[in-house]
């Protein structure tokens, strides 16, 4: 039973890696009240997950590749508001019993929104502090282990995270980077039937809550800005953005 629960857990959030955060990106130091910006960017996570309330349950490695389009608003001088739009494939690359480089089911919608607000515009260092947060589409998954057929679905998965922003310009380019505060949860539903028929809702959540990151962001052509960020929280996550104001 313990083991049948186990690979359960493992195949459906190997399958629906559905909490990740997303870039973050620097202070808004040089736009004005008014402008508008239009990204597109790419995002790679990489999440340790565990489970507190249920004993069958593992806890899981994952990963998620994010792809997505991004519109933000200056309301002020010194605050930057955002939407972000895209999608979000699931995968474990480390195997899982009877199952090797496991690959979930294609790419699904996810949305978020966040801000970047400037506290302090300093002659060599700028402090700001940001908060995002990101919402995925829920994944239902069946699978038949040991003669059980076992429906599983990930529900409300979502995650945010919030923190101080710290930048200062590096040659033609700006480095940024700071601590962060995250969390990342998502509800599993099982209802097993068969040889070993069982029910439960196990929680799942990222381990940890204290992360940092860091990024530069430069100007390669007139008008086009581009950001790479990498992210610590219980792994390692980074990414690329591309950004166009009008």
């Amino acid at each position: 039973m313990k083991k049948l629960i186990a690979v359960s857990v493992l195949t459906v959030l190997a399958a629906a890696s559905t909490s990740y955060a997303g870039a973050i990106g620097p202070l808004p130091l040089s736009a004005k009240a008014g402008e508008t910006t239009f990204s597109a960017g790419y995002f790679f996570s990489q999440a340790d997950w565990e489970t507190e309330n249920n004993a069958t349950a593992s806890d899981a490695e994952l990963q998620q590749n994010q792809v997505y389009a991004q519109l933000g608003h200056q309301l002020s001088d010194n605050l930057n508001v955002y939407a972000r739009a895209g999608a979000a494939n699931y995968e474990a690359d480390k195997g899982i019993i009877g199952i090797e480089d496991f690959d979930g089911s294609g790419y699904k919608a996810f949305g978020g929104l966040g801000m970047n607000f400037l506290i302090r515009d300093g002659e060599s260092v700028d402090m700001g502090f940001f908060a995002q947060g990101n919402f995925f589409s829920n994944y239902n998954d069946r699978a038949v282990i040991n003669g059980t057929t076992v429906a599983q679905k990930i529900s409300t998965p979502w995650d945010a995270s919030a923190g101080l922003t710290f930048q200062g310009e590096v040659d033609n380019g700006i480095l940024y980077g700071g601590p962060l505060l995250y969390i990342a949860q998502a509800d599993l539903e099982r209802d097993g039937v068969g040889a070993v028929p069982f029910s439960d809702s196990p929680d799942y959540e990222e381990s940890g809550v204290v992360g940092a990151f860091v990024g530069i962001s430069w100007e390669p052509v007139k008008e086009m800005v581009v950001d790479i960020e990498v992210q610590v929280r219980s792994n390692v996550a980074g990414g690329l953005t591309f950004n166009w104001g009008f």
